[in-house]
């Protein structure tokens, strides 16, 4: 297996590749976010499925201090899975959504989160906003991005699930009691989008044609 030279975060890739679970290769990628995990064998059948069930995403989000020791124990649990990717610098270890795997159907992603939260034990969570609870009080989440033409534009949910609460903010009467206007919102929300706000995904028949 090909070692990172002084790529960045070359540093942090390079033990991980004696711990890898079998199948898995650093994806050698340019981007400066990002570090990139993958197994090719399982991609061209994932693709697949991703294309009639759209593409699953689960976040975990530990807090800082367990940034390495979560990297390290789902890159040896995990079998069939095709993807992860997981910060590339210190900053990126900041920011909520830091490792992200990427799963085929809603049955896959719950057995990947019982895998992750099995392998990664009893930690402090971080918590990624707008995602779905898998487990672990927002250690785990999930969300799923839009494969429906028309809502191509938005990159992801979480980028699509921002644009529509602004939408539904800007259309929501003016209240003085501020707990009235987020229920004026929410309502829109579940109304106009089929967003289930205490979960935060989609009412499982609009889901299919995101």
């Amino acid at each position: 297996m090909s070692t990172p030279s002084d790529e960045p975060g070359g540093a942090f890739v390079a033990p991980l590749l004696d711990k890898v679970g079998p199948g898995w290769a650093w994806t050698h990628r340019t981007d400066p976010q990002w570090i990139f995990f993958s197994q090719p064998r399982r991609y061209d059948a994932a693709h697949s499925v991703r294309c009639r069930n759209g593409r699953y995403k689960v976040y975990v989000s530990p807090t800082l201090g367990a940034f390495r020791h979560t990297v390290e124990a789902i890159l040896g649990a995990l079998g069939d899975c095709t993807a992860l990717k997981f910060a590339r610098k210190h900053g990126g270890t900041l920011r909520p959504d830091k490792i992200v795997i990427y799963t085929d159907s809603m049955a896959h992603t719950r057995r990947v989160a019982v895998a992750v939260l099995s392998a990664i034990g009893e930690i402090r969570a971080h918590g990624v906003p707008f995602t779905a609870e898998l487990g672990g009080d927002g250690l785990l989440s999930w969300a799923m991005d839009p494969a429906s033409m028309e809502l191509r534009r938005f990159s992801s949910w979480r980028v699509w699930i921002s644009h529509m609460i602004v939408s539904c903010i800007d259309a929501a009467p003016v209240e003085a009691d501020p707990d009235v206007q987020v229920d004026a919102v929410l309502s829109e929300l579940a109304t106009r989008y089929g967003v289930v706000s205490g979960a935060w995904t989609l009412e499982a028949v609009r889901r299919k044609r995101f």
